[in-house]
């Protein structure tokens, strides 16, 4: 938790900076053709690996003997997919009215046997609990592409941009995955133990289709019922607002997954770890998600003076949503420890079904304005809902609610709202800047505060995950020298 809540820090300011450069080198048409080449890069990428490398940590100690087939079944998979998604470029070219997505798709389709390459070792890693290099190389790749990106643009790439980085990158997580844990080469199990290994996959697989289905739903509905412009004020909004969180969230269940599996067969235990990890989640997420309501206007006022002010409200619907939203990548983690694929499966088709209906509506109603505003709302019903029917059967199910949504909800709300009323009155400094840094002083300073007195188990656990990091990272210095 404590290199997640450093990699959510870091990766938001990685990702303003890129903004803010992309903000004046792009228009709202470019970053629209750009969400397209987004949603379509999110949807192939659920064939990567087609679900084996949860299925190959599922297996414990015995994943050895399975990694040379999982390797041999997702460069097999990989090739496909890419065939698949090049068949596919000119319907996807007419589904969002733009020819200019057949050089982007085409690159997309080259990164991914390349990223299928690194299955088995990903799976070893995470199995083996090797989370600071995880959250380490998470960050090089997300400066590495952001550079890339950036570059791109400079050089004119265009509709490419955001395409790029994605074959350069993945080799390179080939590359050092491979170095770091190697897979093991061993023979490739006979046909009908493949066959379950795959059909297994296949249930993570379609689940991960699924829920990259809910997170592009948007970009889909908006790319269909929308213009471009309208696509790329709400993409310009989604980067600064989700993708943070959303990484943080996803880091979070590459972690989650393999501590629980540890845990298989004591369920009583795999439910304490979900609803302990939920609630460290929500407090570290929530006043994040809430801190972006307050300062998205001032922060795009002081970068782009009017250019995105469209984009303003759309951020601030979407960061009440994502304080709820984060809590589904503990649900799939637990779900997939337990070997409960279908259940996986089944939860990720109907959110998914449900997402969309709520996009439509959204977009009929009030284009990305609304698509967002759905969005928030669906968010905050569903996710909760489900933690509390899937994951939490411990009898506690009313109590642990109060503690995971609604007090770091609260919380939330009550410090920064009173930090956005006090920024309003006239003795408040003035302008954009100073607007921004009372702001953000004044609430977190509240938020400690609130937190302090109405949860202080979570100040006394956070601050003991820090020391114990600390504590450790002295012990190993101390062996060292």
């Amino acid at each position: 938790m404590v290199f997640l809540t450093v990699q959510s820090a870091a990766t938001r300011v990685i990702l303003l900076a890129s903004n803010w450069v992309l903000g004046f080198l792009l228009n709202a048409d470019m970053f629209g053709v750009s969400g397209y080449v987004t949603i379509i890069s999110s949807i192939a990428w659920a064939f990567v690996g087609f679900g084996l490398g949860d299925v190959l940590t599922q297996r414990g100690a015995g994943m050895r003997f399975w990694e040379a087939t999982t390797t041999h079944a997702a460069l097999i998979i990989g090739a496909a997919a890419a065939v698949g998604l090049i068949v596919l470029s000119p319907f996807l070219a007419w589904l969002f009215k733009d020819a200019r997505l057949y050089g982007p798709i085409a690159v997309i389709a080259l990164a991914l046997p390349i990223a299928a390459i690194s299955t088995a070792s990903g799976a070893r890693l995470g199995a083996r609990m090797d989370f600071s290099f995880l959250v380490t190389w998470n960050l090089v790749e997300l400066v590495l592409t952001q550079a890339i990106i950036i570059v791109a643009a400079f050089a004119g790439a265009g509709v490419y941009v955001f395409a790029i980085p994605m074959p350069i990158v993945f080799a390179l997580r080939a590359i050092a995955y491979a170095m770091r844990a190697p897979p093991s080469v061993g023979r490739v199990q006979r046909g009908d133990r493949r066959g379950a290994l795959l059909k297994r996959g296949a249930q993570v697989a379609l689940a991960k289709l699924a829920n990259n289905f809910v997170l592009q739903g948007a970009y889909i509905v908006l790319g269909v019922l929308a213009n471009s412009v309208v696509m790329g004020y709400y993409f310009f909004a989604y980067r600064l607002a989700a993708v943070p969180m959303r990484v943080l969230a996803e880091s979070l269940g590459t972690v989650l997954f393999p501590a629980m599996a540890r845990l298989k067969g004591d369920k009583e235990r795999q439910v304490a770890s979900a609803v302990k990890s939920a609630t460290l989640l929500s407090w570290v997420v929530s006043p994040f998600c809430y801190f972006q309501v307050v300062i998205s206007e001032p922060v795009l006022r002081w970068f782009f003076n009017d250019k995105w002010l469209p984009s303003v409200i759309i951020i601030q619907l979407l960061s009440v949503g994502l304080a709820m939203e984060s809590i589904k990548a503990v649900t799939g983690a637990y779900l997939n420890a337990a070997g409960r694929f279908n259940v996986a499966l089944r939860y990720s088709v109907i959110t998914g079904v449900g997402f969309f209906i709520a996009c439509i509506a959204g977009a009929l109603l009030g284009q990305g304005v609304g698509v967002a505003l759905s969005s928030a709302i669906f968010s905050t019903i569903i996710h909760p809902g489900a933690f509390s029917l899937l994951v939490d059967t411990s009898g506690r199910r009313l109590s642990n609610a109060i503690r995971i949504f609604i007090a770091p909800a609260a919380v939330s709300l009550a410090a920064f709202g009173a930090a956005w009323w006090l920024a309003r009155l006239p003795m408040a400094p003035q302008g954009p800047v100073m607007n921004l840094l009372f702001i953000s002083l004044v609430g977190w300073t509240f938020f400690i505060a609130l937190t302090a007195l109405a949860a202080p188990a979570i100040i006394k656990e956070m601050t003991g995950l820090v020391r114990g990091v600390l504590k450790r990272g002295s012990a190993k210095e101390a062996r060292a020298s």
